[in-house]
């Protein structure tokens, strides 16, 4: 009973540190600092948060922070839309739709 205690805790503290960690990268984002957007939803991305998955697709996509790779973007929108992240479905169903990334 103690172990699923401490794992719950764990899990919460873990699900702070990510929504912090998001917020600092949405507010690089938005600064244009690219880099250090990429910096922070990359790790949470791997961690599979489907927000900074859409999320490095977008900059993918586009060529912000990165060079501009359709492969990696379709991949990342997938991720996220694979998880039910309504923004990621729509931007995978862009990337089909325009022939972009995907077969």
């Amino acid at each position: 009973m103690k172990f699923r205690v401490f794992l719950f805790v764990l899990a919460l503290s873990v699900q702070n540190i990510a929504i912090a960690g998001l917020d600092e990268a949405n507010a690089a984002y938005d600064k244009n600092d690219y880099a250090s957007a990429l910096k922070e939803f990359k790790p949470l991305a791997l961690l599979g948060n489907a927000v900074a998955q859409n999320k490095l697709g977008v900059m993918y996509s586009a060529g912000r922070g990165v060079q501009k790779d359709d492969n990696q973007a379709a991949d990342w929108f997938r991720k996220a839309a694979e998880q039910g992240n309504s923004r990621g479905q729509f931007n995978l169903g862009v990337m089909y739709a325009t022939g972009r990334g995907v077969p």
